[in-house]
C-alpha cells in the first residue's frame, strides 16, 4: 500500500528529489498513523511494520538512495541493507571494497549477498530479482537467471578461498606449501572461469537458435 501510494503520487508530477523526500515522509506518516500504530499487535509477534528502500532518479539530480525506518527518511550515500536478512547482508557488505565499482562488480556482489543470505537466513529463498536503475534513469529488472554470473558460479569460491586463507594464517606450514596451494587454487578458479565461458556461449547459441527458428516461423 505505502510503495503504491508513493509511485501514485510521485509519477503525477516532475518533482525535485527534495521534494519526493517529502512525499515519502508525509505518505509513511499518514499510513503508520492509520494503520500500523492502530494496530493492537504492533511491536508484536505478527504485528505490521515494513522499511522501505527507495531509488530516486530526477533529471537534475540523478541518482539517489533513500531508507526508511517506519517514518523516517534517510539519505544513502554508501550502501545499506532491509529486511530479514538485514544482519547477515551488512556483515557481507563490510568485506566489499569501499571503491567505485563497475556494473560488472555490483552484480557479482549482489549475486553473492543474496545468495549467503538466501542459505542462512530463514523465510529468505526463492528466484533472485535485480532492479538496476542507471545514471540515465532507466530501470533494469532482470532475473538472477538471466545474468551471466550465477549462484552456482560462487559456490567453488566460497568453498576453496577459506581454506587457502586458514593455510596461509599458519605459520609454521612454509612458504614452498602455502605457494602450491595458492596455485592450485588458481588452477580452480581458471577451470571454473572456462566453465562459465562455455556455459555461456551454449546459452547464446541456444538464444540464438530459437530466434531463428521464431523468425521462420513468422515468415511462412
Amino acid at each position: 500500500m505505502a510503495t503504491q501510494e508513493i509511485i501514485e503520487q510521485v509519477k503525477e508530477t516532475d518533482l525535485s528529489f527534495r521534494a519526493i523526500r517529502q512525499t515519502v515522509k508525509r505518505i509513511l506518516r499518514e499510513i503508520f498513523k492509520s494503520n500500523v500504530y492502530a494496530n493492537p499487535l504492533y511491536l508484536t509477534t505478527g504485528g505490521d511494520t515494513f522499511d522501505l528502500l527507495i531509488a530516486v532518479w530526477t533529471n537534475d539530480e540523478k541518482l539517489h538512495l533513500l531508507c526508511s525506518k517506519e517514518t523516517s527518511v534517510q539519505d544513502i550515500r554508501d550502501r545499506t541493507c532491509i529486511g530479514a536478512g538485514l544482519y547477515l547482508a551488512n556483515y557481507l557488505l563490510s568485506l566489499v571494497p569501499d571503491q567505485q565499482m563497475s556494473r560488472s562488480d555490483v552484480e557479482f556482489w549482489a549475486v553473492h549477498i543474496l545468495h549467503q543470505v538466501k542459505k542462512y537466513v530463514p523465510g529468505c529463498g526463492g528466484d533472485s530479482e535485480f532492479l538496476f536503475l542507471g545514471r540515465d534513469g532507466k530501470i533494469l529488472n532482470i532475473k538472477g537467471s538471466q545474468l551471466s554470473l550465477k549462484e552456482d558460479d560462487l559456490e567453488n569460491l566460497t568453498v576453496m578461498l577459506p581454506g587457502l586463507l586458514s593455510l596461509a594464517a599458519d605459520l609454521e606450514l612454509s612458504d614452498q606449501m602455502i605457494a602450491g596451494s595458492a596455485d592450485l587454487f588458481k588452477e580452480s578458479l581458471l577451470v571454473a572461469r572456462e566453465e562459465r565461458r562455455k556455459r555461456i556461449e551454449s546459452i547464446r547459441r541456444i538464444e540464438e537458435y530459437i530466434a531463428r527458428r521464431k523468425k521462420e516461423e513468422e515468415q511462412r
